[in-house]
């Protein structure tokens, strides 16, 4: 998925509209009716909600913007890495609300977004949805790099954020990434410009070799400011990555992992049971062109 450093996911919502008795797909249908028809959408998750064990089901709901009556709602199949599904009785032409929700296997909402947008019938629309966190979360943004076609011998340089959302005053936190040094490894971290470099002290460092773990802490220097807005999201860190392919020509996964192991309100005693908290990790997708 591609993202920047504020969004943390972006849902692209392709629709086609095609009267209720032809959804069969964009190519050759006609309207019937303009005023109520049939969509078919498809949503590129680029494999970032189909790891196991995190998010495992979708639900796109359509709703009056004003009134917040719902008009109709659907549930997602995962098909590659798109997520499919039809709703019915959608009327064109007029402003509607599109809210899509991220759920686990609980069927907790982690991730939600909405818009308003109207549909136009007769053609292929898209939206995009951005997505955040509703629950307490520590994340890597973005969730996907794509390395296509990137020569084998040709290292490539990205970045990515540590954050944390809804999490209310925290002022302390230790967490590591890992990640496998054949397809990556670290260049540099750096304090997010966010927070004052006097305010806290910041170490870093290397703290396990097979598989490669990195440690990070942020903790208060006397002057108790959170990490966090009004809000409790906030971004730590920066890591500067490159690529590490050694010739490799083959499609390959790998998952740079994030783990909490300690998090603090106004001092060390005040501990967040971190139990509590949603981890999500970054997907990195090779293909690699020999030379």
């Amino acid at each position: 998925m591609k993202s920047n450093s504020k969004t943390l996911a972006i849902a692209i919502i392709t629709f086609c509209i095609a009267a209720l008795s032809l959804i069969i797909g964009c190519s050759g249908s006609k309207i019937i009716n303009d005023d109520t028809t049939g969509l078919q959408i498809a949503i590129n998750t680029h494999d970032t909600f189909s790891k196991p064990n995190e998010i495992t089901f979708f639900l796109v709901v359509v709703s009056d913007p004003v009134s917040e009556e719902t008009l109709t709602a659907a549930s997602l199949l995962l098909n590659g890495s798109f997520l499919e599904g039809t709703l019915d009785s959608i009327p064109a032409n007029q402003p509607l609300k599109f809210t899509v929700q991220a759920r686990d296997r609980t069927e907790i909402v982690i991730y939600e977004g909405s818009v308003i947008t109207s549909i136009a019938a007769d053609q292929v629309n898209q939206i995009d949805v951005p997505m955040r966190p509703v629950v307490p979360m520590m994340n890597i943004t973005p969730r996907y790099f794509d390395f296509t076609n990137l020569p084998a011998q040709v290292d490539s340089t990205f970045t990515f954020d540590v954050r944390v959302f809804n999490i209310d005053s925290l002022f302390e936190t230790t967490f590591r990434i890992g990640f496998d040094e054949l397809f990556c490894t670290i260049d540099s971290v750096v304090l997010s410009s966010d927070l004052l470099a006097d305010s806290v002290i910041f170490f870093h460092n290397f703290v396990d070799i097979f598989p490669t773990q990195y440690t990070v802490s942020i903790a208060p220097n006397g002057i108790f400011q959170p990490l966090v807005d009004s809000n409790g999201d906030g971004t730590l860190v920066r890591f500067f990555f490159r690529t590490v392919l050694s010739g490799q020509a083959q499609t390959n996964l790998s998952t740079i992992s994030l783990q909490i192991m300690s998090m603090a309100k106004s001092d060390p005693d005040n501990t967040i049971n971190i139990n509590t908290i949603e981890v999500d990790q970054c997907l990195l997708e090779f293909t690699a062109v020999p030379q």
